[in-house]
């Protein structure tokens, strides 16, 4: 079926008999109201499928057959997914702080002023904000494995470039490669979240996302430590400074390269099974069904969300602005501390680095995220108060031990706003949320550094550091007002929010006798859109196309009891049920096949005729691809119709199905003709077509069709069966004795015969 709003097709992956298992393990008071990227997840809904599917393109798209969940297992590649991953994340963040750690040595070098060196950090919060829409569009869309290489590959190729740069002269070019690393980390910051979801299970993803967001921070801690040790201040001696920093470029470079084939070698878009049932879930819902639009849109629709992209930004863009500005801060204070402001540096992001494993090992734990969320939140407030006004007591012991305390909270928080916000925002896309956030973070990194460099270079750091502390209080407030709802966790857990409120159950639609006949189809579609769609993957009615229709009928009472949410097969079979008892509509079943994408998708709907005219009831996830109105003068026109929408989603219908006018008597033993006529539309002029459907349609309203596999009592009998259940089979013997000594018999059954061929019933 097609999602609204979104760009694929829509179809309902029924076998060719039509035949759709119930799904027996879910509670039938338990309505699910189900889930589809670019949807929100109400519940934690269930993860299995319908049944029987045999078309190899379909699989990918279903559970695994005859019901239940997929299965889930962990795969050995995932660490070193993790790892690979982590390394280039770490270059990346080291060719982010290498230049702001040594800014007295590069302004010196290229004669720039400090802000310009401030620029070659700020460069990677300012390329993030315009590219991070496209960025996570190309991951949604085209995957992990494509993203990766391209975050690896611009990282590689940017540090060579920074190679070149290796003159006074050449502040332009550095400039120019840092702008590649900064486009290279956009492929970088969404993924933890996107690999701890898609490689591990429910009871290490926490601890995933945290050490791949650790490669980050440790990259930062090593930016740190190694480029004062590389690269002494040697203002007097210039050739000397460039050679320093020619070992520090071509280094970086040569690991860059390394690790960006690894990433060609290890990285898979994702592994042989998934490794939770939410992944299970997710893989039911077909690629064509995603509408990243969509997805934007819920994500902002999502309260929760957006309180949380607010209290990120502001933490980690303060986190930002500390790592850009620790040098000039304790250089004030401590002139001519180069070295200890690069351990001190190293001492805040180690130190975080030990909260993002402490903090994902006890997500992974408790689940308790928004608790954990705002009291790491508050520490980091405190802790920053700490460093402010114990940085200018002149002992550099104290400033590492406050600087590490800060470091342990603000760093640690990092995974905890990306693992919260994939809980609250499930089932959409982990990258579309963590490149929310990151965006988020950078905007206020940006604002964060040119507000506190000023205030710090104009007043002192303590002023500047103050003004972060006052945001920082507003991101508690923001944090505490976080409704948590963890979706994922419930949908792993097989339990639903239980802050819900139960869904009201939709009236079953009463026929007025002032209502008109379109008025009384629309009341009927009207009921069907409110029982909702099922994106479940699970049936949950069993609907056998060869059960009699009585049979079909108590389903369709049951469906209006449990108000469980349908799809297209259940709402023909549902349409046929509330028209009963209205002998001027006709109704009969219209099925489609359609090709799209190299995959073939099956839909049916209930075909309408009264009155002279034709229109349709039956549900999908398209609008236009469900009910049509009581308006189409003949049937072709309303099958072209159908044709004319398919072709908006880019598929091509091959053949359609039309059976015969369904009985306006509930309790027929007779089953519904699906398929009386069957037309190769692909390969026919319109023509054709119509000629061949106004021809069916002049003989159905005539009545002179037949069934053309009708199940009568005689030929039951022919075949050995009994008419009545308590009665056995008789024997040949038997048979041919009755025959020999009641000669009468075959009259009889000639006169049956010729009564049921003109439409008559034998009933016990």
């Amino acid at each position: 079926m097609v999602e609204d709003g979104g760009g694929g097709e829509e179809e309902e992956a029924e076998e060719e008999n039509g035949e759709m298992p119930a799904a027996a393990a879910v509670p039938p008071l338990q309505r699910c109201n189900g889930f589809l990227p670019g949807k929100e997840a109400e519940d934690g809904g269930r993860a299995a499928p319908a049944g029987g599917g045999e078309r190899a393109a379909e699989a990918q798209a279903m559970l695994a057959a005859g019901g239940g969940r997929l299965e889930t297992r962990l795969s050995r590649r995932r660490l070193a997914v993790l790892a690979v991953f982590s390394c280039y994340s770490l270059v990346n963040a080291f060719q982010w702080i290498q230049y702001s750690i040594l800014s007295n040595v590069f302004a010196g070098f290229y004669g720039v002023s400090f802000m310009q060196i401030d620029w070659l950090s700020m460069v990677y919060m300012v390329a993030y904000v315009p590219l991070i829409l496209p960025a996570t569009w190309l991951l949604d869309t085209r995957g992990l494995r494509l993203t990766a290489l391209l975050g690896a590959g611009l990282n590689g190729l940017g540090a060579w470039l920074k190679c070149a740069s290796l003159a006074p002269d050449r502040y332009p070019i550095t400039l120019a490669a840092q702008g590649i690393c900064a486009v290279a980390q956009v492929f970088i910051l969404g993924l933890p979240s996107r690999i701890a979801s898609v490689w591990f299970g429910p009871t290490e993803v926490s601890t995933a996302c945290a050490v791949a967001v650790l490669g980050n921070q440790l990259g930062t801690a090593i930016g740190f430590l190694l480029p004062p040790v590389l690269v002494p201040n040697t203002p007097n001696d210039i050739d000397l400074t460039a050679h320093n920093i020619s070992i520090m470029f071509y280094g970086t470079a040569i690991v860059s390269t390394i690790l960006f084939f690894l990433t060609g070698v290890v990285f898979e878009e994702k592994p042989k099974y998934p490794p939770s049932h939410s992944q299970a879930v997710l893989h039911t819902m077909p690629p064509e069904d995603y509408s990243y639009k969509q997805s934007i849109i819920n994500l902002f629709k999502n309260i929760p969300f957006v309180l949380l992209l607010i209290s990120y930004g502001i933490m980690t863009g303060a986190f930002y602005s500390v790592s850009t500005l620790l040098n000039q801060m304790i250089v004030t204070h401590y002139e001519g501390e180069e070295m200890n402001a690069g351990r001190i540096g190293l001492t805040l992001v180690v130190a975080g680095m030990v909260g993002s494993i402490i903090c994902g090992l006890w997500l992974d734990f408790t689940k308790t995220y928004k608790q954990t969320t705002l009291i790491v939140y508050i520490l980091s407030f405190i802790g920053l108060l700490v460093f402010t006004f114990t940085l200018d007591l002149n002992y550099l012991t104290v400033v590492f031990v406050t600087g590490g305390v800060l470091g342990f909270f603000m760093t640690g928080y990092l995974p905890l706003g990306f693992e919260f916000a994939v809980e609250i925002t499930y089932p959409e896309s982990e990258g579309t949320s963590s490149g929310l956030l990151n965006a988020s973070a950078q905007i206020f990194g940006i604002i964060f550094t040119l507000v506190q460099g000023k205030l710090t270079t104009v007043y002192s750091p303590r002023t500047g550091n103050l003004f972060l502390g006052a945001w920082i209080f507003v991101g508690i407030i923001l944090t505490a007002l976080i409704k948590s709802d963890l979706r994922r966790h419930n949908v792993n857990s097989g339990i639903m929010n239980l802050d819900l409120k139960a869904p009201s159950v939709p009236p079953v639609p009463n026929y007025k006798l002032s209502m008109s006949i379109p008025e009384w189809l629309q009341a009927i579609q009207t009921y069907m859109k409110m029982l909702q769609y099922n994106h479940t993957g699970t049936q949950f009615f069993e609907i056998r196309k060869t059960r009699p229709l009585s049979g079909l009928m108590e389903t369709a009472k049951e469906m209006t009891r449990e108000s469980l949410p349908i799809k297209c097969l259940e709402a023909v079979i549902l349409g046929i049920y509330l028209t009963n008892g209205q002998p001027s509509v006709e109704r009969f079943p219209i099925s489609f096949k359609t090709h799209f994408s190299g995959n073939y998708f099956h839909h049916v709907v209930l075909g309408i005729y009264c009155n002279g005219r034709y229109g349709s009831l039956g549900m999908s996830r398209r609008s236009d691809l469900m009910d049509k109105p009581l308006t189409y003068r003949t049937l072709s026109d309303l099958i072209f119709e159908f044709e004319d929408s398919y072709k908006k989603y880019l598929h091509s219908v091959k053949k359609v199905k039309i059976g015969l006018y369904v009985p306006h008597e509930p309790h027929s033993f007779q089953p519904i003709e699906w398929k009386q006529l069957v037309l190769n539309i692909s390969k026919m002029m319109r023509t054709e077509v119509r000629k061949e459907l106004e021809k069916f349609a002049r003989d159905m309203r005539m009545k002179i069709l037949k069934p053309s596999s009708a199940h009568s009592p005689m030929k039951e009998r022919s075949r050995g069966k009994s008419l009545s259940p308590h009665r056995r089979q008789a024997s040949p013997q038997r048979r041919a004795c009755r025959r020999d000594k009641s000669p009468a018999v075959m009259d009889k059954k000639g006169d049956l015969a010729t009564l049921n061929e003109v439409g008559y019933q034998l009933r016990i």
